[in-house]
């Protein structure tokens, strides 16, 4: 259970990680915003099976 639980927080860092790349460094907003709003979705699902 713990090991699905942080891949799930990982997969969310990455795609967080992902959006702020592509919003600082390559100017793409359209993308700079999807996709730290489904890494913030998935960690909050995430923490919600934790419970």
């Amino acid at each position: 259970m713990k090991v699905a639980n942080l891949i799930v927080y990982l997969c969310a860092v990455v795609m967080i990680i992902l959006g702020v790349y592509s919003f600082v460094y390559l100017k793409d907003i359209y993308s700079g915003v999807i996709w730290p709003v489904f890494g913030i979705i998935i960690a909050i699902l995430g923490y919600i099976r934790l419970k």
